[in-house]
């Protein structure tokens, strides 16, 4: 039972990162003047191995989030951990994808480190996105496992600002 939810984990959280994803490059308008496309087409793309990347990102959060010895640490140190796992992974994958395999997938400007990985998103995945992860996992232990109801997301933010 233990195997078929965190399976569940998994594609809730690959198909919420596709979706967010999708959602933010078509109101952000990334695509348009590709081929004639205009701001109000609101056309957005993914790659399926982002989806699979934020699956067995969530899912290894998510088993940290079952350790005890992680489930101890304060907020700062558990979002930390996350945003470095998460980063990480996206330089190794970046790496491999768009580099080894020439893919092109994405293609960072700004402060960057080899167009793969850029300060901006790691601190959003630091502060915005480890937060979600443990937030709905703990919702799916919740429906899953009939474990007690979490906190409320604000929780985790103030466990962050006073640092617990």
């Amino acid at each position: 039972m233990y195997w078929k939810n965190k399976i569940i984990h998994f594609l809730v959280f690959a198909s919420l990162y596709m979706n967010i994803e999708v959602f933010n490059r078509a109101f952000s308008g990334s695509m348009v003047g590709f081929n004639g496309i205009k701001i109000w087409s609101a056309m957005g793309f993914t790659s399926i191995y982002m989806g699979l990347l934020a699956g067995c990102l969530s899912l290894l959060i998510a088993f940290l989030c079952d350790n005890p010895k992680y489930f101890k640490l304060k907020m700062y140190q558990k979002l930390l951990i996350g945003g470095g796992l998460i980063t990480f992974a996206e330089l190794s994958s970046g790496i491999l994808l768009n580099i080894v395999l020439g893919l092109n997938i994405w293609h960072y400007d700004g402060f960057n480190f080899m167009h793969q990985i850029c300060l901006t998103n790691s601190i959003l995945w630091t502060i915005v996105i480890t937060p979600l992860i443990i937030y709905l996992n703990r919702h799916l232990n919740c429906y899953l496992y009939k474990e007690e109801k979490p906190k409320s997301l604000f929780s985790i933010y103030k466990d962050l600002i006073t640092l617990q």
